[in-house]
């Protein structure tokens, strides 16, 4: 399977750090921000530009939460290390790459697709 790279993501590079883990809680559209990405985590929004409901990763998700499922749209990557986004559960099916300190609104192609994401 070919990897896709981080060109794939409508975005620009942003400051940001290691690790990634347990989804954090859906947070309502009307705080999202890219601010609520704390360093060392990767991020991700249901809408573009960082609105919508929002989870927060320090490790791989083989499973992403209700709502966020097949329904991101904008990410975060405020680790050291690329991560990758799965079309399917338990890391099946790799849609990008997502570069290092990157920030970003996936491709119209992609968004609304990833199911699982972790450290590549």
């Amino acid at each position: 399977m070919a990897r896709t790279t981080s060109a794939l993501i409508a975005g620009v590079v942003m400051a940001g750090s290691l690790l990634a883990a347990a989804p954090a809680v859906a947070s309502p559209a009307s705080t999202a921000s890219i601010d609520q990405c704390a360093v060392n985590r990767f991020c991700v929004w249901t809408g573009p530009g960082a609105t919508g409901l929002f989870a927060s990763f320090t490790r791989g998700a083989p499973e992403l939460p209700v709502g966020i499922d097949n329904n991101v749209a904008s990410v975060f990557n405020r680790t050291k290390v690329p991560w990758c986004l799965y079309d399917g559960r338990n890391y099946r099916g790799l849609l990008a790459e997502v570069a290092p300190n990157t920030f970003g609104n996936l491709l119209p192609s992609m968004s609304n697709q990833v199911s699982s994401l972790r450290p590549c």
